[in-house]
């Protein structure tokens, strides 16, 4: 989904007349894809309220986002060390901030800049090394910033950020790492894998990474570039996309993803088409690569086949089951690829009911990984937007920043709880958030959730002063403050 730039107007523009409120409702109303009535637009809009909150619990120290969101996590990245999951040195993922960035910019019409500043901060005390980014060295070691396993990935989303929401901060290094990814390229000088090393295989997500990174470039600061800097972008971009039309899984399929186990073909496959679909990167691509369009179109037509009205599965084959991890990674994309035909949305309008019905049903038990949030957070903007609604207000966003704020403050690990809980907003995400707030303890990840099924599903509708009482004098709170 792409983003429109907000135009500064100066003295002497052709400024038309404010459009009243009733008619920008009405208009937003009849460009609608799909209908939904008022409760379940208000549904909706709890989700992603909810959605929202966890994101924004989600926010590293450092001003990064990253793993873990559960338990397994800290399993599958730290071999079961929560306090190297948990640790100062980890300072959080590129790729996860570069969704997160793109689903608050969508859920609240732009990025909030305390976030921008947070991330831009990381750039200062981290910067690239000759222009590569990716992880610290030597998890619980002396961090060291000039000791880093670079990572044309990592490097691809850190550009894709710079690019994206952080224009004026230091552009004149972006061009050396343009030409690191030009360097990082596999033996064939085609593709890239997830680290650099030339000899490993091309990765269908880390390659789809930098061709949407170099296009970007292209798209921001191309008319400014040496003409031979430019000349060798666009014969990688074309070698690129011809490579990442080669490695999928079959001619008429998507690719394979970064999991050797497939749990995670279509949602690395979703993440590639919607990093190329970006306005900025598709113009480019569609300028200077011969057949994009028809063969992104088929990419596309490809991913429709994969999603039900009840969702999408994780796999390729077609036994799959339907897993919420790839229905939350397909949503955004479902508004792309289902908005022409009324067959389409009333299609579209079935799977965001049903998963709606899915969210609700699960509650409390949904347990989703670190990006995905974002993928939800996100989805729930296009669910708005494409049901005429606009994006978040400004008072559910003070209600967010309100119950985050006073979470963080706390210093008992109850009091968090309870002051989430009486916030009424964590009905589909508290198991994550309180994962979080444990910090991977295993007393408090495991009993605490055991205790958040019963205590969670009935607290927010405990409104009376005598229940609220007991509650707080049970968890050992003086005061419920804000």
């Amino acid at each position: 989904m792409g983003h429109v730039v907000p135009v500064a107007r100066s003295v002497g523009d052709d400024l038309s007349p404010v459009e009243p409120a009733y008619c920008t409702a009405y208009r937003m109303l009849s460009n609608a894809l799909i209908r939904l009535s008022h409760s379940e637009a208000e549904s909706w809009r709890g989700i992603a309220t909810a959605a929202a909150l966890v994101l924004t619990l989600c926010r590293r120290p450092s001003g990064f986002w990253g793993v873990p969101t559960n338990e397994e996590e800290v399993e599958w990245y730290f071999r079961g060390s929560p306090e190297f999951a948990f640790g100062d040195y980890d300072y959080g993922s590129f790729t996860i901030t570069w969704y997160a960035l793109l689903a608050f910019q969508a859920i609240y019409g732009s990025c909030p800049s305390k976030f921008l500043d947070g991330v831009r901060s990381v750039f200062e005390t981290l910067p690239s090394v000759d222009g590569a980014y990716g992880k610290l060295f030597a998890p619980g070691a002396k961090v060291d910033a000039t000791q880093i396993v670079e990572s044309p990935r990592h490097t691809a989303f850190a550009l894709l950020i710079r690019l994206r929401f952080l224009e004026r901060y230091r552009p004149e290094e972006w061009i050396e790492t343009v030409k690191w990814l030009l360097d990082a390229r596999t033996e064939k000088r085609r593709g890239w894998s997830y680290t650099k090393d030339k000899s490993k295989p091309d990765e269908p997500f880390s390659t789809g990474a930098c061709i949407a990174a170099l296009a970007y470039f292209l798209t921001v600061a191309g008319a400014k570039c040496d003409k031979n800097l430019i000349d060798e972008v666009v014969e990688a971009l074309n070698f690129a996309f011809k490579r990442l039309l080669e490695i999928r899984r079959d001619e008429r399929s998507l690719w394979a993803g970064h999991l050797s186990n497939g749990e995670k073909d279509i949602p690395d496959s979703a993440k590639v088409i919607d990093l190329l679909q970006m306005p900025e990167v598709y113009a480019q691509l569609h300028k200077h690569v011969p057949g994009f369009s028809k063969q992104f179109g088929d990419l596309k037509m490809a991913l429709r086949t994969r999603i039900t009205p009840q969702g999408a599965s994780s796999r390729t084959d077609k036994e799959a089951s339907i897993t919420n991890s790839a229905t939350v990674n397909v949503l955004p994309l479902a508004f792309e690829i289902y908005s022409e035909t009324d067959t389409d949305r009333e299609y579209l309008r079935s799977l965001c009911l049903n998963v709606f019905e899915t969210l609700r049903s699960y509650g409390s038990r949904l347990r989703l990984e670190s990006a995905d949030w974002a993928l939800l957070t996100r989805g729930c903007a296009c669910v708005l937007k494409g049901s005429g609604q606009g994006p978040l207000s400004e008072a559910d966003r003070a209600q967010i920043n309100d119950v985050c704020a006073s979470v963080n403050k706390a210093s008992s690990f109850h009091f968090q709880t309870f002051r989430l809980a009486m916030s009424g907003m964590p009905t589909v995400s508290d198991g994550s958030i309180l994962y979080l707030l444990s910090r991977g303890s295993k007393y408090r990840g495991r009993t605490i959730l055991g205790l958040n099924r019963i205590l969670l599903c009935w607290l927010p509708y405990a409104r009376n002063y005598l229940t609220r009482a007991a509650l707080m004098k049970i968890f050992g709170i003086q005061k419920l403050g804000r």
